[in-house]
């Protein structure tokens, strides 16, 4: 079974997508900023990152840079799917630089949410 890494630091949030990604037959483990999702990486293992930008700590853009960097391949490809309010053209150009595979804007619509994730990560 597939495991899909949510970070988000708000909780209702984190616990939609984490439902609705179960509900497509995934494991989710959730983090609610970048620090704990970093943590997360080395203990879980994830197929793939479902994160929000603007949380404390570290945010997802910082996030998504460390998990680009990393020297282990398996999880610097991971595909990662971003789910937040910021959805300026800025914002947008600067996720692809770092290599984001997809972007729902907040709210979450569930069946944008499914759909974008039955075309962007593995089978669960």
């Amino acid at each position: 079974m597939a495991t899909i890494l949510v970070v988000d630091d708000t909780a209702m949030s984190r616990v939609l997508v984490a439902s609705t990604l179960e509900g497509m037959g995934y494991k989710t483990v959730m983090a609610s900023d970048g620090k704990a999702a970093i943590e997360a990486l080395d203990q879980f293992h994830p197929d793939a990152i479902v994160t929000d930008l603007e949380m404390p700590n570290v945010g997802g853009d910082e996030l998504i840079y460390r998990v680009r960097s990393l020297a282990d391949v398996k999880l610097s490809d991971l595909p990662i799917l971003v789910v937040s309010s910021k959805a300026d053209l800025a914002t947008l150009g600067e996720l692809q630089n770092l290599g984001v595979n997809g972007f729902i804007a907040k709210p979450v619509d569930t069946n944008k949410l499914r759909e974008t994730v039955a075309r962007l990560f593995i089978d669960p």
